[in-house]
């Protein structure tokens, strides 16, 4: 009468284990998504103006509105041999001129509510300035489009808040909110689909 019972026991406790195998895995599988989803957006720097009027490129990161403390700040010479110039021998090279664009992805590794300050100094026979601020999403990567155009070259007239920015369907400049709204900009669906020239972690020192 008691062995219906006997047999039964162990079914019922391979059954538990089993369930608890597949639970432990599915958490494992969960956790790792987790661990690899990105917070990242993709500068992607152009400019209109040729070597050697421009010659190299500053790239600045910072965390915060308005922010100055820099956490990311690196100085790159233009390739071609056009750019080629005094004291630009030091400087890793970056494939931006005025026929190709240059692919920057900012990573925001400590997942932070703070905003993404990005400043772009191009100097050489003059100096032309672009500013952008902008936020991290989870699991988006999106494109934030920064031009160093002629119609920008020189002191920056626009007020706190603002920049100069080329008008969108026109040759002329004007100041505009450094502020950029997430994914109003060209986002990529998957950071996979994403290819970029170099890579910059928000965090890093």
């Amino acid at each position: 009468m008691f062995v219906p019972i006997a047999v039964k026991q162990p079914r019922r406790t391979a059954t538990l284990r089993a369930s608890v195998a597949l639970a432990t895995a599915a958490l494992a599988l969960n956790s790792a998504g987790c661990a690899t989803s990105r917070r990242e957006v993709m500068l992607i720097l152009k400019t209109n103006i040729p070597c050697p009027t421009i010659d190299r490129v500053t790239i600045r990161l910072s965390r915060g509105a308005g922010s100055t403390d820099y956490t990311w700040q690196r100085t790159f010479a233009l390739g071609g041999a056009a750019c080629a110039t005094a004291g630009n021998g030091s400087f890793p090279q970056i494939p931006l001129t005025s026929m190709s664009e240059y692919r920057l992805g900012i990573v925001d590794s400590r997942r932070t509510d703070d905003r993404v300050r990005i400043e772009v100094e191009a100097t050489g026979q003059v100096t032309v300035r672009a500013l952008a601020e902008t936020d991290f999403v989870d699991d988006m990567v999106y494109a934030v489009p920064m031009d160093l155009s002629t119609q920008c070259i020189g002191p920056d007239m626009c007020a706190s808040g603002f920049a100069c920015r080329v008008i969108p369907g026109t040759a002329s400049a004007g100041c505009g909110s450094v502020y950029r709204r997430p994914g109003t900009l060209g986002t990529f669906a998957m950071a996979s689909a994403v290819t970029s020239d170099d890579e910059a972690d928000l965090s890093a020192p």
